[in-house]
């Protein structure tokens, strides 16, 4: 949902640099931009650790016809490399803190509520690479205004 996407956009990149923790700090010594967040899929440019957030689902309820509110699930994770998982565990503990029961600015719809309720934890190889993802489902009420 277009709205939910700009909201959860703006409120993951306005804290990037706290959600990266000291690894932001020396990206920047080094010139490279950090704390990127992404929807759905980061570009293979893309600089580790980042942040990618998607829908996975969403159910809502019709009044004629128009939409009266939506119940939706997103993937909200931290993706990072290397044989310690700390940093996208630092990330995810973050979300927890910028997401759970705060508000969304969202056109033409309320936030009604935000609540963690599943945790996402796995690791994937690729070209000898440890790729960790780390992360919430989140599941996101609002209500059109």
């Amino acid at each position: 949902m277009k709205a939910i996407d700009t909201g959860l956009y703006t409120v993951l990149a306005a804290d990037a640099g706290t959600v990266m923790g000291t690894v932001t700090g020396s990206l920047r010594n080094l010139g490279v931009p950090a704390g990127a967040v992404y929807r759905m899929i980061a570009p293979q440019t893309a600089v580790l650790p980042y942040v990618v957030f998607n829908e996975q689902s969403g159910i809502g309820e019709w009044v004629f016809d128009d939409r009266a509110w939506k119940s939706t699930l997103y993937l909200v994770k931290a993706v990072g490399t290397g044989h310690s998982a700390s940093t996208p565990s630092s990330m995810s503990d973050r979300f927890d803190t910028v997401l759970n029961d705060k508000p969304l600015t969202l056109t033409g719809w309320t936030c009604q509520r935000i609540r963690r309720e599943q945790d996402v934890k796995y690791a994937e190889v690729s070209e000898g690479v440890i790729y960790h993802h780390i992360g919430g489902l989140y599941r996101i009420d609002v209500q059109e205004t």
